[in-house]
């Protein structure tokens, strides 16, 4: 399976190797080269150097060197092909549908077509959708609230903004008279079907086209006028539509967030409107979900720094560092904007005004420090010896995510300094954390108030083997069941991953895609990691139940472990009191021959 020559070409051609690099490296015009600092070893002199008149790159320093394909590959640790497709979309240039038989080339073809089918049907619910927000007379109420928002005619027009009015009927009927099937609609997620038959998904609602990377519109997101729930409904995940990788507006965004190499990302579609109207046209909001590493990657091509502007409650600001979590896994500097005395965005620039957003936005402090911060704070106005700790603790997670190793010695030392710990005595603990962790814990809670037990962590190897345990559920939702009996009500070790399991347990025969989204912070967080999880399925090696049993017998074995080490832990602390040890000696002994039996089971 290859891609012709021409093709390479094409890409290679239009894909200019300097502005490529400068997505990632920061560069300085030197004679007929440009020159900055190697993204692939440690420097304080630039030595890499870029030839345009060549198309190439080379590290003086450490060797590498290629053309914008090695790059690309090295840099974001993919293969040929992945950089092939990378480069091709960043361009605008479609990727031709390879297959090995004509067997594939006829599922290609039929793939392809749907999808285009697809396509032209959001295209005419979306002017449909328009027509009836500005002209039909059941969208006056929608008309109102645009208006009231801020939304003039020229606006709602850049924007796309329609109507879906409150008849299930009606855009069926439009459809069919244009020539589309039930079954097409269905498809592209404007109609739901069920044994009452075919009725609009979305009904009464002010709607939001939503486009893809490439600026095709995607899908929609509708939000309910007056009372309903849930408040905000997007298109239902398919093969054009997936909120994990999406943000909106992406198509008005993308020409500025290239120019200025920032983003700002927002909570919604009205917040992201709304500052853009203020001029802030590099803004973008996620799709009524966390945002995810794919969200990360997207906003890497064009980005170098993203400020995150999330509400100012308490939901807002856990938002905020999870969404911080991937983009500084990505390479990105992640910065936090604080918004004090409004609840949103789009409330501050209607009372105060741009000019008021952008001294919010001035003020942005990277995301460790405001964590570190927000943690002190709440641990009141003389935090003890523990909580600090626990302060600093719990910005391991984010520190463990930082591409740059420099860089995070650096976060760690100032994080030391906040809380008043040693820069000593927070590397012995951070590298204590780090240690066996093959990747970093997906997320973990804000701090709470000290108790006289040691704080329990969540174990990067336990959040490994959940993770696993839901990956294998989110493919098998028939051995859902299973494992409620094994496991009962979830206790998972991290808010991310106990959300998506409570979603699992709680979905018809697990079936979480068919949820409704009940606009809940637990329903976004857990559904973040199921799509993940859904679209990254890894290959079955053994029978499922068989897997089931393995992966609840491993996560077992690491419960067991942690509850020894804290035991250990404990004795160490005991003193001189003789009982409190003798009870802890019991219990360890307990632990390790429970973890004998599960070792003598595998055998």
């Amino acid at each position: 399976m290859a891609f012709s020559p021409d093709f390479i070409d094409q890409v290679r051609q239009a894909n200019d190797i300097v502005q490529v690099i400068q997505t990632w490296v920061p560069l300085k015009k030197a004679g007929a080269s440009w020159k900055g600092l190697c993204p692939f070893h440690q420097e304080r002199t630039p030595s890499f150097n870029v030839v345009p008149s060549k198309q190439i790159f080379h590290c003086f320093g450490c060797g590498e060197g290629g053309d914008v394909f090695a790059f690309v590959q090295k840099r974001e640790k993919i293969d040929f092909v992945e950089a092939l497709k990378l480069l091709a979309e960043r361009a605008g240039i479609e990727v031709p549908e390879l297959a090995r038989d004509e067997s594939g080339r006829r599922e290609s073809e039929q793939r392809r077509e749907a999808e285009e089918a697809q396509r032209r049907l959001l295209d005419l619910a979306a002017a449909w959708f328009r027509r009836n927000l500005e002209e039909g007379s059941e969208g006056a109420q929608a008309l109102a609230y645009a208006r009231k928002r801020g939304l003039d005619d020229a606006a709602r027009e850049r924007f796309g903004l329609g109507y879906a009015p409150a008849d299930g009927a009606a855009l069926l009927g439009a459809a069919l008279k244009k020539g589309f099937s039930e079954a097409e609609l269905a498809a592209a997620g404007l109609v739901v079907v069920n044994e009452r038959g075919a009725y609009a998904r979305f009904r009464a609602r002010l709607m939001f086209p939503i486009h893809d990377p490439k600026g095709r519109l995607a899908g929609f997101g509708g939000r309910v006028l007056g009372a309903g729930e849930p408040k905000y409904l997007n298109s239902p995940e398919g093969p054009l539509f997936s909120k994990g990788k999406l943000l909106y507006p992406w198509d008005l965004a993308k020409p500025a967030l290239g120019k200025r190499r920032e983003a700002l990302v927002c909570e919604g579609y009205m917040d992201a409107i709304a500052c853009h109207q203020a001029g802030l046209d590099f803004a973008v909001a996620t799709l009524g979900t966390a945002l995810t590493a794919d969200h990360a990657r997207l906003l890497k091509r064009y980005v170098d720094r993203v400020v995150l502007l999330f509400d100012a409650d308490a939901a807002g600001l856990r938002a905020a560092r999870r969404a911080g979590e991937p983009l500084l896994e990505a390479g990105l500097e992640a910065r936090v904007a604080h918004l004090e005395g409004v609840k949103d965005p789009d409330e501050l620039l209607r009372r105060d005004g741009p000019a008021a957003l952008e001294a919010v936005l001035e003020s942005a402090r990277p995301l460790l420090e405001f964590c570190v911060q927000a943690g002190l704070a709440a641990a009141g106005a003389s935090p003890s010896p523990a909580q600090r700790a626990a302060v600093l603790a719990d910005s391991f997670p984010l520190l463990a995510r930082m591409a740059s190793a420099s860089e995070a010695d650096a976060a760690l030392a100032a994080a030391a300094l906040a809380v008043g710990v040693s820069g000593e005595a927070a590397r012995q603990d951070f590298a204590a954390f780090r240690k066996g962790e093959h990747r970093p814990v997906e997320a973990v809670a804000a701090p709470e108030a000290a108790s006289p037990a040691p704080a329990q962590r969540a174990s990067p190897e336990l959040a490994l083997v959940e993770r696993e345990l839901l990956a294998l559920l989110v493919a098998h939702p028939e051995l859902v069941e299973s494992a409620k009996e094994e496991l009962g009500p979830p206790s998972l070790c991290s808010p991310d991953l106990q959300a998506a399991a409570d979603l699992l347990w709680r979905a018809p025969r697990g079936a979480v895609m068919l949820m409704e989204d009940d606009g809940s912070e637990a329903f976004k967080l857990g559904d973040a990691l199921l799509s993940e999880l859904i679209q990254r399925r890894l290959p079955q090696l053994a029978p499922p139940m068989d897997s089931l049993h393995d992966i609840l017998r491993r996560r077992q074995k690491l419960q067991l472990e942690r509850q020894a080490a804290a035991r250990t832990l404990a004795l160490r602390q005991a003193g001189g009191d003789e009982a409190l040890k003798s009870s802890l000696l019991k219990e360890i002994q307990a632990f390790r021959q429970a973890i004998q039996e599960l070792r003598n089971e595998r055998r």
